[in-house]
């Protein structure tokens, strides 16, 4: 994995060569975290869609861009690979939330070195789509000392064709979610 992560840029590299894109992310990120201050909302934490913040070339702007905004805590989607008796994963499945949790284990490293605070545990990467009261109860029982966040989509199933760019957030596994929680 760690050819993985170099093949996308190393926070150095990013420095070193791609100055300018890391300006554009780190301008980019401070807009979006000023447009929600302004409007009145507090932030707790940064997460980043489909867990962006936690790419190579993104880390460093997060962290200027939560320092500067006095934003404490960054989501750090690392995770194991969950013992559950009844979870079937695929292939493609184990290998997306095992390379994310690549991610977010250097990234973390990097997060502690500049006082950035994040949960001790994640879950949810593994359980996407999956969640259910017997996983439910299961990672309750495996729980780690610390602090865990759980990370879920709950939703409702489209009543209609799903079709657009949106029918993946209308899915019975969003369903099966809601109705576990």
């Amino acid at each position: 994995m760690n050819s993985e992560w170099n093949r996308i840029g190393s926070c150095e590299s990013v420095s070193g060569g791609y100055a300018a894109l890391s300006k554009e992310i780190y301008t980019e990120i401070h807009a979006q975290i000023r447009k929600l201050i302004d409007s009145g909302i507090r932030i707790e934490h940064i997460d980043g869609h489909h867990h962006i913040h936690i790419f190579p070339s993104v880390v460093e702007s997060v962290i200027d861009a939560a320092r500067e905004s006095d934003i404490k805590r960054i989501r750090t989607p690392e995770e194991p690979r969950p013992f559950c008796s009844n979870l079937q994963l695929t292939h493609q499945q184990i290998h997306e939330a095992s390379l994310f949790s690549t991610y977010a284990a250097s990234a973390r490293k990097i997060f502690q070195k500049s006082g950035i605070l994040t949960t001790d545990h994640f879950m949810g990467l593994y359980f996407k789509g999956k969640f259910s009261i017997d996983i439910f109860e299961q990672m309750l029982q495996n729980l780690s000392d610390g602090s865990t966040e759980l990370m879920l989509h709950p939703g409702r199933a489209s009543k209609g064709a799903n079709i657009g760019s949106f029918s993946t957030f209308s899915t019975h596994e969003r369903e099966t979610e809601l109705e576990t929680l």
